[in-house]
């Protein structure tokens, strides 16, 4: 059996060669190696260690490792046995593995200012574009008859060496920043897999030369450059609950603050800018926990650097 899989991914290498020379494509030739080769030193690794016998035992159920030839993502374990001792360095392999569909593009160059939720700055406007193997009109044939998106994407600024599993509570801002709920019950950027879902309206989806079908949108929640792993359009019938209760957001109501811009700074931003700009510096992007009249903090929008203050419910714009 262990021969017979080693036979199989050499088999798999010899024809990941034979696709790319008839295709030419050199990108799938390296990816395709290096996918086989990294199933040969596990299967290597593995079986030596003798966790996996491949033979069936008394109740006639089989124990099996091997590789799945048909998708990229490269190792699958099937293992029939509950009970099967599997080593935790070997479990990464059996993952889900995702790569980014397309990326957003937005005013906002930090992390410092992103609206907490999406929809709480509806003038925000943004783009999102897809990496080039998506960059085709039929990806997003029939998009344009649907009035808001959800995206699925990383908090890219907030990435992690180690899994966050040893803090499972959070300080949500609505809360103040002081009272802790779980992670899960929360829409913590801090996850475990620090996946972000936001809500944002479709203005237009427009084909561009260079960048295939480009989707603008309004009112999100991400940082310029954030990785967007799905795009699925939203639909009312499934999606929309007005009746359902939001725990802890419903006992604490949180009211815009009021924003002073002079006009020497105004002047700097289009409109549409402005508005955007006002909306998201009424969420107030301080920490909770802030508050000082007299500090200057400084949040990056559009290319300005925005320096501002809050007093009380008031935030005074100083310079941009």
């Amino acid at each position: 059996m262990q021969v017979v899989l080693l036979q199989q991914v050499v088999l798999q290498l010899l024809d990941v060669f034979e696709e790319a020379v008839l295709v030419g494509i050199v990108e799938r030739l390296v990816h395709g190696v290096a996918q086989r080769l990294v199933d040969l030193v596990i299967i290597v690794v593995y079986l030596g260690m003798d966790y996996i016998d491949a033979k069936e035992n008394e109740g006639g159920k089989k124990e099996m490792f091997y590789v799945h030839s048909q998708t990229p993502v490269g190792i699958w374990l099937q293992i029939y046995e509950k009970d099967l001792f599997l080593p935790n360095f070997l479990r990464i392999f059996a993952a889900m593995n995702i790569n980014p569909v397309a990326y957003f593009h937005s005013p906002l160059s930090s992390k410092f200012g992103i609206p907490r939720q999406s929809g709480l700055a509806p003038a925000l406007q943004g783009r999102i574009v897809f990496v080039p193997e998506f960059r085709r009109e039929e990806a997003v044939r029939g998009l344009e008859q649907f009035d808001y998106l959800w995206l699925i994407w990383e908090f890219s600024a907030n990435r992690q060496e180690k899994p966050l599993t040893s803090k499972l509570t959070v300080r949500p801002p609505r809360l103040g920043g002081n009272d802790r709920v779980g992670v899960f019950a929360s829409r913590s950027p801090f996850r475990p897999n620090g996946l972000g879902l936001s809500c944002v309206r479709i203005n237009k989806v427009e084909m561009s030369a260079v960048d295939g079908p480009v989707i603008y949108v309004s009112g999100a929640d991400l940082m310029d450059g954030t990785p967007i792993y799905d795009v699925k359009p939203y639909v009312a019938y499934a999606d929309a609950h007005p009746d359902a209760r939001s725990g802890f957001v419903d006992q604490h109501q949180w009211q815009p603050l009021n924003v002073e811009i002079p006009e020497d700074v105004a002047s700097l931003f289009a409109d549409d800018e402005l508005k955007a700009l006002k909306e998201v510096l009424a969420q107030d992007p301080r920490p909770r926990y802030h508050d000082d009249a007299d500090r200057v903090y400084g949040m990056p929008f559009d290319g300005h650097d925005v320096k501002f203050r809050v007093d009380g419910a008031t935030v005074c714009v100083i310079k941009a």
